[in-house]
């Protein structure tokens, strides 16, 4: 439940940053390219829920089929292929890049950033207010950096 402004003054005060969405999205992938999710293409594997998302009728009652209604206590479900949790679901993560509609479309192949400036901040990693479809590795939303949802957190990186 927080904004733009209050993750990036705290990776700043813990001395790292936000990620780019280029490598938020590698992260997330764990090293596995072409899956839809972090754990494979299917959402359920052998039946259990490996993300935190909405169940239910959209917006009005979450089931908590997956275990919780609501934001869930980090490191609940397994982690990637990095050793990184809650990848998917859960919450949306601030990435320090300002939105691109076309950002898959022209960005350049290796590492590339978003546009030098603009209205919203891109977001990535789906929420549990969200239906499976929005948890998608290559899911995106964006968001006014001055907007704070119960939904939102962030994750910080760092230089190697």
């Amino acid at each position: 439940h927080l904004g733009y402004a209050d993750a990036e003054a705290y990776a700043k005060w813990a001395g790292k940053r936000l990620p780019t969405e280029a490598e938020w999205e590698f992260a997330a992938r764990g090293g596995v390219a072409g899956q839809r999710f972090a754990w494979g293409d299917t959402f359920r594997l052998d039946g259990k829920y490996m993300a935190n998302t909405f169940q239910g009728q959209f917006p009005v009652k979450d089931t908590a089929a997956d275990g919780f209604a609501g934001l869930a206590p980090v490191a609940q479900y397994p982690p990637n292929r990095y050793g990184l949790y809650d990848v998917a679901g859960n919450a949306w993560e601030w990435c320090s890049d300002w939105y691109d509609p076309a950002y898959c479309a022209v960005s350049p192949e290796n590492s590339p950033a978003g546009p030098p400036s603009g209205r919203r901040r891109a977001s990535r990693g789906g929420s549990w207010r969200h239906m499976i479809k929005f948890n998608r590795i290559a899911a995106r939303s964006s968001l006014d950096p001055s907007f704070r949802y119960n939904d939102y957190g962030f994750r910080l990186f760092a230089d190697a």
